[in-house]
């Protein structure tokens, strides 16, 4: 499952990272890494992007750069 999967309103545990280069740091920029808890707040009218809450802040990401985010529920 990756974060790309998880629904609006619930919540889970980021288990692994796919992504390399500026991607990869760019998610650990914005505190996606190995361990963090997302809740997904909602998708946007067309699907993308959705908003995220990652350690009380929210933000929004690309869905292709939410598939590279394993999760598991919480």
């Amino acid at each position: 499952m990756n974060l790309n999967d998880i629904p609006p309103g619930e919540t889970g545990r980021v288990t692994t990272i796919t992504a390399s280069g500026m991607l990869d740091r760019r998610l650990a920029g914005i505190g996606i890494c190995r361990g963090a808890v997302i809740k997904v707040i909602r998708s946007a009218p067309l699907k993308d992007p959705i908003e995220i809450e990652v350690e009380g802040c929210y933000l929004s990401i690309r869905r292709r750069e939410a598939t590279c985010v394993g999760m598991e529920k919480t």
